[in-house]
């Protein structure tokens, strides 16, 4: 077969040179052809085209601007609630005292409890880091709701010079006058009178831990000083320039630290309050030395269950103010609630402010004698504080007889001396 009948060809040479140019003619480039959105842009007008461009950049300014006015507003609640002054259009003056040796954390916490901070842990970590903590001194200052974090540490950061520290150790047994003139006498100078005026009410004392259940409670119309039982006799520090309200709060978380749960739990098991279990305490401190107290307390726990009278002399002596170890006729048939020979059960309120031993002895009264039902109790020898128990009455009139002209003579005696008997 030839070329041709398989299809090969079959022209010359230069025919196939001819045709591969016309093949190579016809091949012509073809630019690709654009999208969709290249031909809209490129028939857009400018300021379209522009925008497009400037979209993105115009959505995050916006996104932007939007963050910073949730950090601004965020910044000024943060400022407002925590960081601001309590008050900025405030007058007032609080004084605070700072003891030596308060943690950081405490000296917060008191800012924030007299209303001159928002919130404790705030102003703790600011100080911080402000590395001021170590530039804080103890002593007395004068502060007030309108100041910032910066004014506060500004103050408290200098020491009060003209504040000397005084030790003022008030004993067992004191009476609220009996206090505040001991705190004068140490060189506190507080004002007496108005002292008394805040125990008398003690309505400026109603946020105070140890007393303000006491206060909203108890019915404080017949007493002669609502605060009077709580001031805890103690070892104090005192600066001579304190007020009469910093040394009665002082005194009041005293009271706080010793009377726990526990003595509270105590109370309620035997079927009182705290109050009144504070009521006996007072009486069993005035009754008695401390090895006596727990029998004075069965004594009068026994009288309380037999619905008795608790014929109590301090009870009388707290109202006459008499230091004679008897009393006479006319003061026991004194019209008082605090007298106990005329009306039974507790008197309205403390006698004394007495210490943690008669408060103990008041909840853990001698159970021997309890349960052996001793109902009176007297002063046998006045020079060592001897008490004589009794579980009859004839007993106890045989005893009255028998020391009767000893307390005599001791009253006597001490009357020669110019010296109290209850200062003994």
């Amino acid at each position: 077969m030839s070329r041709e009948d398989y299809g090969l060809g079959g022209g010359s040479h230069d025919d196939d040179n001819n045709a591969g140019q016309r093949s190579i003619r016809k091949i012509k480039y073809r630019e690709p052809e654009k999208s969709q959105m290249r031909n809209s842009m490129d028939s857009a007008p400018g300021h379209v085209w522009a925008w497009r461009i400037l979209k993105p950049v115009v959505t995050v300014a916006i996104s932007i601007a939007i963050v910073g006015v949730f950090l601004y507003f965020a910044y000024n609640k943060i400022v407002n609630d925590y960081f601001s002054p309590v008050d900025k259009n405030s007058s007032e003056q609080i004084e605070i005292v700072i003891p030596s040796g308060s943690s950081l954390t405490e000296i917060s916490q008191q800012l924030e409890e007299n209303g001159l901070i928002r919130n404790a842990k705030v102003f703790k970590y600011y100080v911080d880091f402000s590395d001021m903590s170590s530039k804080i001194k103890a002593g007395t200052f004068v502060l007030s709701p309108s100041m910032t974090f910066d004014d506060i540490i500004d103050v408290i950061k200098r020491p009060n010079e003209m504040s000397a520290v005084v030790k003022v150790q008030l004993r067992e047994g004191l009476t609220v006058e009996q206090v505040a003139e001991k705190v004068i006498a140490d060189g506190v100078d507080i004002d007496k009178q108005k002292f008394l005026q805040l125990c008398k009410t003690g309505e400026d004392f109603a946020g105070e831990k140890s007393f303000a259940d006491v206060l909203a409670l108890t019915d404080m119309t017949n007493r002669s000083y609502a605060l009077e039982g709580y001031l805890f006799p103690d070892t104090y520090e005192f600066y001579t320039d304190d007020s009469e309200e910093t040394v009665i709060k002082k005194l009041l978380a005293r009271y706080s630290e010793i009377v726990t749960q526990k003595y509270i739990k105590r109370a309620a098991e035997l079927g009182y309050s705290m109050d009144e279990m504070l009521i006996l305490a007072s009486m069993i401190e005035k009754e008695a030395k401390t090895d006596d107290f727990k029998g004075v307390s069965a004594v009068f726990h026994n009288r309380l269950k037999q619905d008795w009278t608790l014929g109590s002399d301090a009870t009388v002596k707290y109202i006459t103010g008499s230091t004679e170890i008897t009393l006479s006729d006319s003061e026991i048939k004194l019209e008082s609630p605090y007298n106990t020979y005329k009306y039974k059960g507790l008197p309205p309120g403390p006698i004394c402010n007495p210490g943690r031993a008669a408060i103990e002895a008041a909840l853990y009264p001698d159970e021997s004698m309890l349960k052996e039902k001793y109902m009176y109790f007297c002063l046998g020898d006045p020079e060592t504080g001897e008490i004589v128990f009794s579980k009859t009455e004839e007993e106890h009139n045989a005893a009255v007889a028998k020391y009767n002209e000893l307390w005599k003579q001791y009253s006597q005696q001490k009357k020669n001396e110019g010296t109290p008997e209850d200062e003994e």
